[in-house]
């Protein structure tokens, strides 16, 4: 069996795409979140009315969903450097119930929205 960091290819394997999935919400709903504080034009700094959400409701979703994003992908990083096998699948399963959770918000947003138009 193949191993690296003490880990076999498919828990590096699983590992990285946790990780980009984890980049990619940390990266946009962070932008997300800094556009509606800092009240930045266009649509991240305005997507708040569109689910008819105050400012604050949006930026402290947007910005937990960001922070959640990026504990996980810390964790990950530990569990991958530190070579656990087990800290690594623990984090997997809490980051499946979080994506879980994120898509049931997501759906709940949508079903909120408002188009402009």
């Amino acid at each position: 069996m193949i191993t690296i960091l003490g880990l076999t290819i498919h828990h590096i394997a699983l590992a990285a795409l946790l990780l980009l999935i984890s980049l990619f919400l940390f990266v946009s709903f962070g932008w997300s979140a800094f556009a509606t504080v800092t009240e930045r034009p266009g649509l991240n700094g305005g997507m708040y009315t569109f689910y008819n959400l105050s400012r604050t409701q949006f930026s402290l979703y947007t910005g937990i969903v960001s922070l959640s994003a990026f504990a996980f992908g810390i964790g990950t990083m530990q569990s991958i450097f530190r070579g656990n096998e087990k800290g690594l699948k623990t984090t997997l399963i809490y980051f499946v119930i979080f994506i879980t959770l994120f898509v049931f918000c997501e759906f709940t947003l949508q079903q909120r929205f408002i188009g402009k138009g």
